[in-house]
C-alpha cells in the first residue's frame, strides 16, 4: 500500500494494522512486539489485540511466536497479506467519493449518504480527511456539489497519482484502445521526424486518460499569456498540435483547438521521460538550457572526484533532468515531490550523495521542494554514474545457437555492461584493444589475452545457470584492480 492510500485510510485501527502488515512484508524475519509498539505508537496490549486479528485474518500468512517475548513473522507466500491489503483500498469509502467526483457525478453530502449508508456527519469527516490529505496537492474540497477545486494541472497530479497507484487506469476497458493510439502516434512520429524521445509508455497513457476526461468535462487548463507565448513557437508544440488534430478529432478540430491544453500535453511528456545511458532524454527546443546546469554537475563532479570524459553521459543526463523539471516546474512545483518512502530509503542508503546534491541546491532558486528534487538526483546518480564496462563476448557455437546465446546475455546483464559479440571469428588483441575491453568472455582456449583485459572461461556449451552467474562475475572483476582469470565449468 503506498503512502496516497494510507493517508486516505480513515479508521485509526485499521491504519495501525496496515502499518504492521506493511512492517511485515518488508523482512521475512521475527519482529519483536515492543518495536511495532513503538513504530505505531501504542499499547502492547492494543498491538497484541492487531496481531491475533490478523493471525484469524490472515491464518495463511501472519504466525505470532511467543516465548520470553512476543514475535510477529509472516511465511514466504505474501500473497494474502497483498490481497487483503488491496480489498482495504477498493473497500475505502473515501475512493468511492474520489471516483465519484472524478466522473463529474455532481454528487452532495446527501446523495453520499445514501450511496455509502452512513451519516451525513460521516461524510463531512471523510470530506475534512480528504481536504487534510489535498492540502499537499494545493488542492481543496466544495461540497455543493462535493467537488476538488484548484489549478487544474494540480488537480490532474493529485487523479494521475491517485489512479496509478490504485491501477484503477489498468482496468478501464479502454485502455487497449487507448495503447493502439499511442503506438500509432509513436510511429507516426519517428517516420515523420526519425526519432522520439524515450518514454515511459504506460506513464503516458495514464497521463492521457486523466486529460480526455478533464476536458470531456470541460474542465481545462489555463495559462499566463506569457508561459503560452515562450512555447508557441516550439516545434514541439507545432507537432503535438497536429498530432492531437489527427488522432484525437472528438476533443480537438480547427473549430476548437484549446493552445493550453495543447501545450499541457506537450510539457507533460517531459514527466514520462526515461533517463539513462543510450536513451533521448531532451528534445531540441530544450536542449540550449542544458549549459544553466553545468554548475551544479560541475560541482558534483569534483565533490566526488569523478572524471568529466569518463562519465560525460551521466552528467548530460543530470543536466537533462534538472531541465525538464524547471520546465515542468512552471506550470507547477508538485512535479518535483517524491514519496516519503522513497526518501527514506535514499536517506538511508546514500545519506552522502544526498547531502551533496541537498547542499548544492540550496541556493538554486528554481525549485521550492529541494530535499524531494536532491533524492531524484540521488537515484538518478545511483543508477547511472557506474562506468560502462565494456564486455566481449566471444563464443564458438553451432550457427543455431548464436541467437540463443545472445539472448541469453542480453537479458541477463545490467545496463552499465556494454556488451560486444564475436561469434565463430578469430580473436586476437588487436580486437580487443581496438574496442577498450575490459572483460573477455570466451566458451573456447584463448591463447593471449592482454594483461589489461579480464577473463572468464565457460564451458563450450554454457547452460542457462552458467549464463546467469556471469553478471556477478563481470562486476566483481570490473572492480578488481588487478586483472583476474575465473574458469565457470564448475560454478
Amino acid at each position: 500500500m503506498n503512502e496516497l492510500n494510507y493517508q486516505l485510510l480513515f479508521d485509526n485501527t485499521l491504519r495501525r494494522r496496515v502499518k504492521i502488515l506493511l512492517l511485515i512484508l518488508e523482512t521475512s524475519n521475527p519482529i519483536e512486539i515492543t518495536f511495532l509498539q513503538a513504530h505505531c505508537r501504542s499499547t502492547k496490549k492494543t498491538i497484541y489485540q492487531d496481531l491475533l486479528f490478523l493471525t484469524e485474518e490472515l491464518p495463511n500468512s501472519v504466525i505470532i511466536i511467543e516465548s520470553k517475548k512476543v514475535y510477529v513473522k509472516r511465511n514466504d507466500n505474501t500473497a494474502e497479506i497483498i490481497t487483503f491489503l488491496n480489498s482495504i483500498n477498493i473497500n475505502n469509502p473515501l475512493h468511492i467519493i474520489i471516483e465519484s467526483i472524478f466522473e463529474n457525478s455532481g454528487d452532495t453530502i446527501s446523495t453520499f449518504s445514501e450511496k455509502l449508508f452512513v451519516s451525513e456527519s460521516t461524510i463531512r469527516k471523510y470530506l475534512n480527511l480528504l481536504k487534510s490529505v489535498l492540502k499537499e496537492y494545493r488542492l481543496s474540497v466544495l461540497t455543493k456539489p462535493v467537488e476538488i477545486i484548484g489549478n487544474e494541472l494540480d488537480i490532474r497530479y493529485f487523479y494521475f497519482h491517485y489512479f496509478r497507484n490504485m491501477n484503477i487506469v489498468n482496468r478501464d476497458s479502454s485502455l487497449a484502445t487507448e495503447s493502439k493510439k499511442f503506438y500509432e502516434i509513436i510511429n507516426y512520429v519517428e517516420n515523420r521526424w526519425g526519432f522520439i524521445l524515450t518514454l515511459d509508455f504506460y506513464r503516458m497513457i495514464h497521463w492521457w486518460t486523466i486529460f480526455k476526461k478533464r476536458i470531456a468535462q470541460n474542465k481545462v487548463a489555463h495559462f499566463d499569456s506569457a508561459i503560452l507565448e515562450k512555447y508557441r513557437n516550439t516545434s514541439g508544440f507545432i507537432t503535438s498540435k497536429n498530432i492531437l488534430l489527427d488522432f484525437f478529432p472528438e476533443l480537438f478540430s480547427e473549430n476548437y483547438l484549446n493552445e493550453h491544453e495543447i501545450l499541457l500535453a506537450y510539457i507533460i511528456i517531459l514527466d514520462c521521460v526515461i533517463y539513462g545511458s543510450g536513451n533521448r532524454f531532451i528534445t531540441n527546443d530544450f536542449s540550449k538550457h542544458l549549459v544553466q546546469y553545468n554548475y551544479l554537475t560541475t560541482a558534483y563532479f569534483e565533490k566526488e572526484k569523478l572524471d568529466f570524459c569518463s562519465y560525460n553521459d551521466f552528467k548530460i543526463i543530470i543536466e537533462a533532468f534538472l531541465t525538464n523539471l524547471a520546465i515542468l516546474s512552471e506550470f507547477s512545483p508538485l512535479f518535483q515531490k517524491k514519496e516519503k518512502s522513497i526518501t527514506q530509503m535514499v536517506l538511508s542508503k546514500y545519506p552522502n550523495k544526498f547531502k551533496i546534491w541537498l547542499d548544492l541546491l540550496e541556493h538554486e532558486p528554481t525549485f521550492s521542494y529541494k530535499e524531494d528534487v536532491a533524492v531524484s538526483l540521488t537515484l538518478l546518480t545511483e543508477a547511472n554514474s557506474n562506468q560502462i564496462i565494456r564486455v566481449l563476448f566471444a563464443f564458438t557455437a553451432e550457427p543455431v545457437s548464436i541467437n540463443y546465446y545472445k539472448s541469453m546475455i542480453l537479458n541477463t546483464i545490467p545496463q552499465n555492461i556494454e556488451a560486444h559479440f564475436l561469434f565463430n571469428q578469430p580473436l586476437d588483441a588487436k580486437t580487443i584493444k581496438n574496442l577498450k575491453i575490459k572483460v573477455c568472455v570466451c566458451n573456447f582456449n584463448f591463447a593471449y589475452v592482454p594483461d589489461t583485459v579480464d577473463l572468464i572461461q565457460l564451458p563450450n556449451n554454457p547452460s542457462e545457470s552458467e549464463f546467469k552467474n556471469l553478471t556477478s562475475k563481470i562486476l566483481n572483476l570490473a572492480n578488481k584492480l588487478e586483472p583476474k582469470r575465473f574458469a565457470l565449468e564448475n560454478n
